[in-house]
This record gives structure tokens, C-alpha cells and sequence, in this order.
């Protein structure tokens, strides 16, 4: 019967993440875990709601996978993790409605297509 342990093949444990994706969040996972759960979950320019980005690390496997992703988090220190980590500012709400009506975004940069964050 499948589970977690033969869908996620990658380590959940903090300190598994790459050099390059660290971000300094306390609790960052690797992008690895959350590839397949969006593959699985998701096609190709749909729309993903994180509403704990934290480090921002669905909105950087989004991006990857040619999704959208809207991402937010309680946290103002997160929030900014995840800026810098996309290189995304954020925008106010009303902001939203253009992003989830826009199926053409040849007006927008590729990043403010993929990823908002609110």
C-alpha cells in the first residue's frame, strides 16, 4: 500500500537542506520533499496557497514547476526570508484579484507571474 515513506524519498529533517537553498529559517525543508507533493497535487499553471511560506520554499519549487504560487506568513521576519530568497516584494491584497485573473502575464516579469506574495 503506498504512504509518505514511497511517495517522499528526501530527508524531512532540519539541516538536510542544500547550501544553496538555506535561508536561515529555523524549520526550512528541502526542496526535494516538496517537489513531489506538488507534482502530485498540481498541474502546470495552476495556483498554490502557502499560507506559512516561511522560508518560501513551495513558492521557489512553484516557480521551478511552472506553477503560481500566493504566499504569505504571520511572521514579518519570514515574510522577508522569502522576499529575499524569490526576489519578490510584497503586495497589498487588493493585488491578488489581477494576479488569479491574469491568465495572460506577458505583462508581468516571469517571477511576479509565478509567485506573489501577500
Amino acid at each position: 500500500m503506498p504512504g509518505p515513506a514511497s511517495v517522499i524519498e528526501a530527508p524531512l529533517n532540519i539541516g538536510f537542506v542544500g547550501r544553496k537553498e538555506q535561508t536561515g529559517h529555523p524549520a526550512q525543508k528541502p526542496e526535494k520533499v516538496f517537489e513531489p507533493l506538488v507534482a502530485m497535487t498540481t498541474k502546470e499553471g495552476d495556483v498554490v496557497l502557502d499560507p506559512f511560506c516561511g522560508a518560501g520554499t513551495t513558492g521557489s519549487v512553484c516557480v521551478k514547476m511552472g506553477r503560481r504560487a500566493i504566499l504569505s506568513d504571520l511572521s514579518d521576519e519570514y515574510t522577508s526570508l522569502a522576499e529575499n530568497r524569490l526576489g519578490l516584494e510584497r503586495q497589498p491584497l487588493e493585488s491578488l484579484k489581477n494576479f488569479l485573473k491574469s491568465s495572460n502575464t506577458s505583462s508581468l516579469s516571469s517571477r511576479e507571474a509565478a509567485c506573489t506574495i501577500a
